[in-house]
Order: C-alpha cells, then sequence, then structure tokens
C-alpha cells in the first residue's frame, strides 16, 4: 500500500523550513561527512549539542585549510577557494564583516560579499 497525499505545497514548505533548522543542519552535515543515515546508532548515541561539536570542529578544520591555501601555503585555484571559503563562512555563521586573523583574507571576503573579484595576486 502506498501511501498519498494532496498537501504537496504544505510539504514543500515544510521541507524548506526544516532546513533552515539548526538541528536539521547538524543531521545532514553528520549524514554527508560520514556516509550514514541519521538513524544510524552512531547519530543516535550522541546528543545534538556533541554532534555540534563535531560539525564546528570540522568546519573550522577546513576553514583554516583553504586559508592557508589561499595564502600561498596550499594550492588550487584561488577563485575556487575564495567560492570555499565564503561558503565555510556562511556554514560557521560568519559574514565577510567579520574580521579574521589575516587582513588580506578579511579583503577578498569584503570583495566578494560586495560582489567583485578578489584581487589575487596581492
Amino acid at each position: 500500500m502506498s501511501l498519498t497525499f494532496s498537501g504537496g505545497d504544505h510539504i514543500r514548505s515544510k521541507a524548506k523550513g526544516n532546513l533552515e533548522t539548526w538541528e536539521t543542519q547538524v543531521r545532514r552535515w553528520w549524514t554527508e561527512r560520514y556516509n550514514l543515515p541519521p538513524n544510524h546508532e552512531l547519530f543516535q548515541s550522541l546528543s545534538i549539542a556533541e554532534h555540534t561539536l563535531d560539525m564546528y570542529e570540522d568546519l573550522y578544520f577546513k576553514k583554516e585549510e583553504v586559508e592557508r591555501a589561499l595564502t600561498g601555503r596550499g594550492g588550487g585555484d584561488k577563485q575556487s577557494l575564495m567560492e570555499q571559503l565564503s561558503a565555510l563562512n556562511r556554514a560557521l555563521g560568519l559574514s565577510a564583516k567579520a574580521e579574521s586573523e589575516d587582513e588580506l583574507v578579511d579583503q577578498w571576503e569584503r570583495d566578494i560579499e560586495e560582489g567583485r573579484v578578489p584581487d589575487l595576486d596581492l
């Protein structure tokens, strides 16, 4: 027997709203990182706070890697790295206006925020 429903718009709206909740974001991050379903015992055995801490540690680590690559101690396509940095900052709840310890990275983030292509040859 299959389930039917007539509230497709309501369900789409609910799904979009769910994506904005912190718990859903943590669950989706965990599922993608570990390639396991959220009903797996490893997910169920920890609190949302423990998963959130794990997620933040992972995101900050990735942010540091991208920033190292942007300052020449890594490698890679600078435009792609800037896009990654912007996505990581959004995931961490940081705006380009939040200042880091690196003025050059801060300037690049401000440029991206304002729709300019940053001067990556500085």
